[in-house]
């Protein structure tokens, strides 16, 4: 056959003689193998002494090229091979250019003619150090030697052994030396520049040292004894593994002693997977054996007892499973491993999470070794929150592993809500921070769900809620929204889906709290805060036609108590109430029937409001009136008596309507208790509004209910005080009938201290102002004052405004009525009467008399007196006139 030119050359060169021959070398037939540069065939050739040829040392070489992958795979053996040679001929050709005829035949069980100690120095240089080549120094045919050691060869030890056994100098290949050259010792000088630790001397010399090291000897037992490498049962192509390097049968030996120690020791098991590791990179090599040597493994970690050990010898076992030759291991092995890491899970939380955590910091997440780890771990969590253990507080000590693990599995996050907050723990914040730092592969709607179910969700922080609430889509609310039940709805969760569902999915939100039965006050919060705080909202809610009018007025007081405690109510909010004056009535209502949060709404909304809305008067005066049962609100009757008076002085109502008060009995209590200054500004504020309504502030204060009049305080007093205060403003005969009126209803009502109290506010206005016609008031209030001065009466001292330093107390009255009348405008008439009605016209006649033009003034008085269709007007007109006539009579004390 035609072989390549590199390979032609190498073949043509290794057929000369190995050197030159000696006299003192015996010549044998001897054997070189080597493969060819090309890689496609390996050459066995064996040369013999050409004894023909014209001149010594001359040889013939018949060289045997055996395919690679026949050599490599065993299928020739090199005795079949060497049988089968036979010495070529010089003149005959025809028998080398026809393929071998081999005859496979079994080798010689015999030991091989070579010292151990021999066959020990070699297999310690080669297959202990790798040393090349090696120079065995030895007489005589080193073919069985040869055979021999081929026998424990590896294919790919194979495939660049070389070997010659009579080599009388240095021979290489193309580009290596050989492995191993056999010399005869004469020819030793010729390989003085080879290091001594490459040669193998003779028995003979005692040079040569025994091996110490086990699988050294067994080796050399094995080449003594013409026996094959100890390749495993369950491997039979373990060699196939073993590379190029002579060395390399250290693996073997190491796996086979493992393997047999995996029994006793885990670590033995540990170390025979990394020797496979080591043996087998390629993912999909020998995968079966990778799975037997990990399950055994596994068992032998079973022997395990303490929790602590084994768990990180399972880890080992998975940083090992994590590597790419183990990547296509079988699920077996992993479902194994995961059963053996829930066991330990269960019974030693915390010692599995410290190995998990070791673990993340030396493998991938995504490997399925560390996942089918964490399925184990998974699992042993579980099962103790099954058993409502407080034992997952581990977790609160491992924050990487718990990170990992907690946020892909909602059932293990109730049980850990399940357990109890304690000084700095708080289940809640754990699980709010691993949500947080691993966001983006959970299942946000599971959460949710968990969390809205949860029985008591006061162990929910509103963090924890604002980690997975906002995160739900349209659609996942709605689920979650029809999961939830009233009994479910606590306040907690009630206030985190007004948080964080209703900004975003309001509609939604309040077609599910309004259709939510039976109503809870939580419901009813949720269902007024999807309307906005304004008046549209407000509106809204009002007409929403789906709410009935109990919930509607429910929702009206929630959505009321969200309004934020600012100094005064927003104009908004006034204006519903001008435009829905029912909001007003609704609220009473709903406080007189003790509905949640009513009594404090309304509260609020009285103490803002100036005046209740005057169209809600007509409904809510019949409603107060029918309740005899239920609780008025405290602030209600202030606000109803204010709103009235303020309707009655800007004529938005007849003052008849005033009289309601003295019918409504919390309404006049109001009145009898309330403090005078409240009335005497709420006159003088409407005055200040519109200075046109002070003649009917006048008629209002005439009309007042009696309660006013019986009050405590004097508010009719103090009202008529505000009253009189007021600038720029027109007097008329009105005001004094309406002044009038006032006092005659004060004589009949209030006490005799107040009514007196009265009657001096009224002589103390009248008698400095002469310029209004206000006699009348004078001629109504000086006789009560006079009486109560001159019997000295207990209240005598309400009139002390009205004196000087007088000793004479009566006197400085009767002095100071007629100098009113005396210098003043006001009817004659009405002094003499005023005077009949108190001390008498005889003391009036002569301190009149006495005055400049007193004869004058008395006529006058006569004259009106004439003029008046009275009963005292007549009896006064004779009386004055008989003093008239006699004017001369003598009156102390006038």
């Amino acid at each position: 056959m035609k072989l390549p030119a590199v390979d032609d050359e190498l073949v043509a060169r290794l057929s000369d003689l190995s050197g030159t021959l000696q006299s003192d070398v015996r010549f044998e037939p001897y054997l070189t193998i080597y493969p060819l540069p090309s890689g496609t065939h390996y050459a066995i050739a064996k040369t013999w002494l050409d004894k023909d040829a014209p001149r010594s040392g001359c040889v013939l070489t018949r060289t045997a090229l055996v395919g690679m992958a026949g050599w490599l795979a065993g299928d020739v053996c090199l005795p079949d091979i060497l049988n089968a040679l036979s010495p070529p001929s010089r003149d005959d050709r025809s028998l080398v250019q026809h393929p071998l005829e081999i005859e496979t035949s079994s080798l010689p069980s015999n030991h091989v003619p070579a010292p151990p100690v021999e066959i020990e120095a070699f297999v310690a240089k080669y297959f202990g150090e790798g040393i090349r080549p090696i120079v065995w120094l030895r007489d005589g045919d080193a073919s069985d030697i040869l055979v021999s050691i081929c026998r424990v060869l590896w294919p790919q030890l194979r495939r660049r052994f070389a070997a010659c056994t009579l080599s009388l100098q240095p021979r290489s290949l193309s580009n290596a030396p050989f492995d191993l050259l056999f010399a005869p010792t004469a020819v030793y000088s010729r390989y003085s520049k080879i290091a001594r630790e490459n040669l193998i001397e003779s028995s003979r010399s005692g040079k040569q040292r025994r091996v110490s090291e086990e699988w050294m000897m067994e080796l050399a037992q094995l080449i003594s004894s013409s026996r094959p490498l100890p390749i495993p049962l369950d491997w039979p192509h373990l060699d196939n593994a073993l590379g190029p390097e002579p060395t390399a049968i250290r693996w073997l030996y190491l796996l086979n002693d493992l393997r047999a120690r995996t029994q006793e020791s885990p670590n033995a098991a540990l170390g025979a997977m990394d020797v496979v590791e080591r043996l087998c990179p390629d993912p999909s090599s020998e995968v079966h054996l990778k799975g037997a040597v990990a399950e055994s493994a596994l068992l032998a970690g079973d022997q395990i007892a303490d929790a602590r050990q084994a768990l990180s010898f399972l880890q080992l076992v998975c940083e090992r499973l994590s590597h790419s030759p183990y990547a296509q291991i079988g699920e077996g092995v992993l479902v194994d491993l995961r059963r053996r890491v829930g066991k330990w899970g269960y019974e030693a939380l915390e010692q599995t999470l410290a190995s998990y955590e070791e673990l993340m910091g030396r493998t991938s997440a995504e490997e399925p070794a560390r996942r089918s780890f964490r399925a184990g771990l998974i699992d042993g969590i579980k099962w103790l929150g099954e058993q409502g253990s407080h034992g997952l507080i581990a977790l609160h000590r491992f924050d990487a592993a718990a990170g990992e693990i907690v946020p892909l599995h909602s059932s293990i996050g109730r049980s850990y809500l399940g357990i109890p907050a304690k000084g700095d723990f708080r289940p809640s914040k754990d699980l709010q921070r691993w949500l947080q730092n691993r966001s983006s592969d959970v299942n946000w709607p599971d959460w949710a769900g968990m969390l809205s179910s949860m029985a008591d969700s006061s162990a929910v922080d509103d963090q924890l809620f604002g980690e997975c609430f906002p995160r739900l889509s349209g659609a996942d609310v709605g689920n979650l929204l029809l999961g939830v039940q009233a009994s479910q709805l606590s306040g907690d969760l009630a206030h985190a889906i007004e948080k964080y569902f209703v900004p975003t999915h309001s509609p939604m939100v309040r077609r599910w709290a309004f259709a939510l039965q039976p109503q809870s006050p939580e419901s009813i919060r949720i269902a007024s805060s999807t309307f906005d705080l304004s008046l549209s909202g407000i509106l809204e809610l009002l007409d929403y036609e789906t709410a009935d009018e109990t919930t509607r007025v429910a929702i009206l007081v929630q959505f009321l108590a969200r309004l934020p405690y600012y100094a005064h109510f927003p104009n908004w909010l006034r204006e519903a109430f001008d435009q829905r004056p029912k909001i007003v009535v609704d609220l009473v209502h709903a406080a007189s029937a003790k509905l949640n949060g009513a009594s404090d709404v309304l509260s609020r909304i009285l103490r803002e409001l100036d005046v209740l809305p005057f169209e809600a008067m007509d409904m809510l005066l019949p409603a107060i009136r029918s309740w005899t049962a239920s609780p008025i609100p405290a602030d209600l009757p202030p606000l109803l008596v204010r709103t009235i008076f303020v309707g009655a002085l800007r004529g938005l109502g007849d003052t008849i309507e005033l009289k309601q008060i003295d019918q409504i009995p919390s309404l006049a209590t109001c009145v009898l208790e309330a403090d005078s200054s409240r009335y005497a500004n709420l006159f003088g504020a409407e005055i200040a509004r519109n200075r046109e309504l002070y003649g009917r502030a006048w008629l209002v204060l005439a009309e007042a209910p009696d309660a006013f009049y019986r009050s405590r305080r004097v508010v009719t007093v103090a009202v008529i005080g505000q009253l009189l205060r007021q600038p720029n403003v027109s007097w008329t005969h009105e005001i004094t009938s309406s002044w009038w009126r006032a006092l005659d209803r004060a004589k009949n009502l209030c006490e005799p201290r107040f009514y007196v109290r009265h009657c001096v506010q009224a002589l103390s206005f009248s008698f400095g102002s002469g310029y209004l016609p206000v006699s009348s008031i004078v001629r109504c209030a000086f006789p009560d004052v006079y009486k109560a001065v001159a019997e000295q009466s207990p209240y005598s001292d309400e009139a002390n405004s009205l004196l000087s330093f007088d000793w004479d107390r009566a006197k400085g009255l009767r002095r100071n009525l007629v100098d009113s009348f005396y210098q003043s405008n006001w009817p004659p008439g009405d002094l003499a009467l005023t005077a009949a009605e108190s001390f008498g016209l005889r003391k009036l006649f002569r301190r009149v008399w006495r005055k400049w033009s007193g004869e004058e003034y008395v006529a006058r008085m006569i004259s009106d007196l004439r003029q008046r269709n009275e009963p005292l007007a007549y009896s006064a007109v004779n009386e004055l006139v008989s003093y008239y006539e006699k004017p001369n009579f003598y009156e102390p004390w006038d």
